[in-house]
């Protein structure tokens, strides 16, 4: 995490990562003040707004079944984030031996 919990992986309403760009973009382009553009980065973003669905996993995993395109999105752009981020540790620590998941099963999406 960096200054906020708004760096890294996307999660469920925050943006994660982005292009530093983005912000003054989205600012001029709907007139849009700081702390709109917080509240946007921190409570809209992440999984809720790439998916349109939910902020719960579970619920997106619903969309997911259901063939719905921005909840496919939504889980298969956090799986790539996640991925990203295990490489650059892999290649940080010089290797890795295991690496382990708990919590709900990622295969059944792919």
């Amino acid at each position: 995490m960096g200054l906020t919990p708004l760096s890294g992986i996307p999660m469920a309403t925050r943006s994660g990562d982005i292009d530093p760009a983005i912000i003054p973009y989205i600012m001029k382009l709907d007139n849009l003040g700081p702390e709109d553009i917080e509240e946007i980065l921190n409570k809209q973003s992440g999984a809720w707004g790439v998916s349109g669905v939910s902020s719960d996993y579970r619920d997106i995993e619903d969309g997911f079944k259901m063939n719905d395109q921005r909840s496919i999105l939504a889980l298969e752009s956090q799986a790539y984030k996640i991925v990203g981020f295990i490489g650059q540790y892999v290649i940080a620590l010089g290797g890795v031996d295991v690496i382990t998941f708990t919590g709900r099963s990622w295969r059944k999406w792919f």
